[in-house]
């Protein structure tokens, strides 16, 4: 047995330090409030949904130039992004409910209606929206879908390419401290 701690020995002295402590969810919340530390990271946060909201607006404006050049404007892209936003909540909550009632009652028919309901009511919200809106039919909605949908791809892209890597490097971003919780 000594024979065995003795040739352990180079291997427990070239041992690491053990890491620092990770802070507790008390110190970060008190960080969070004080404004010091992570009060930069969630300013970036913060501009990284005020920027995504801007190019999902923007996205919507540019797509209705194309297909609708009589309704389009910037007050028509929030007040379908609003639409889009009330209606996927109310679907949020009409699934979840018959998916809960389902769950409950062990019904698996009652599930699935309720998944498929959300489902459909999602379609339909998608192209009965920017039809609404902006006055249009079933394929220039389709067109403005695609079109919305390609221009939040590349600018999200571009933004998680310049932004995002500031949020999410360091030991001093919020996530990398948020992901040490105990």
């Amino acid at each position: 047995m000594q024979s065995f701690s003795l040739m352990a020995l180079p291997f427990i002295a070239q041992a690491p330090a053990a890491p620092a402590p990770s802070p507790t969810a008390e110190q970060l919340l008190d960080e969070i409030f004080s404004g010091k530390g992570l009060g930069t990271g969630l300013g970036l946060i913060a501009i990284l949904i005020v920027a995504g909201l801007l190019v999902q607006f923007i996205s919507y404006w540019i797509a209705s130039k194309v297909v609708a050049t009589d309704e389009s404007s910037f007050a028509n892209s929030v007040k379908l992004w609003f639409l889009y936003l009330l209606a996927f909540i109310g679907i949020a909550i009409l699934t979840g409910v018959l998916f809960v009632l389902g769950t409950s009652q062990d019904s698996n028919w009652l599930k699935l209606l309720g998944l498929g309901m959300g489902a459909l009511l999602t379609l339909i919200v998608l192209f009965k929206a920017p039809m609404q809106v902006y006055k249009i039919g079933f394929l220039r909605a389709l067109g403005f879908l695609v079109i919305a949908v390609l221009i939040n791809a590349a600018a999200n892209t571009a933004l998680s390419r310049f932004l995002m890597p500031a949020a999410f490097s360091g030991k001093d971003s919020p996530f990398a401290q948020i992901s040490t919780l105990p």
